[in-house]
């Protein structure tokens, strides 16, 4: 699987990217037909809240599939679209089986 993660309007995080690169060879391990994998991070504000976002695209046989996420940090908003894009892979999974 080939991970590509980017952020918008904030600087780069070795330590977020030892995070999501963690998480995502995990669940890698669990599904191996992953394909490709993109993490975008950034930073929205609305209505004078400051959101920070993880939004998750995974490439796999059958259509591309998103998560995301806003919260008020973003080893939240990862942990919370992961476990969104996790709950997808879990029920491809059962299509490939029937």
């Amino acid at each position: 699987m080939t991970i590509d993660i980017k952020y918008e309007h904030m600087p780069t995080s070795e330590s977020l990217n030892g995070i999501i690169n963690k998480k995502l060879e995990r669940i890698a391990n669990k599904y191996p037909w992953i394909i490709r994998t993109e993490v975008v991070f950034k930073i929205e504000n609305r209505n004078q809240v400051v959101e920070r976002q993880c939004n998750i695209s995974m490439s796999a046989p059958g259509p591309i599939m998103f998560a995301n996420a806003a919260e008020d940090n973003f080893e939240k908003s990862a942990k919370v679209a992961l476990k969104r894009i996790e709950r997808q892979l879990e029920k491809r999974k059962q299509g490939f089986q029937n």
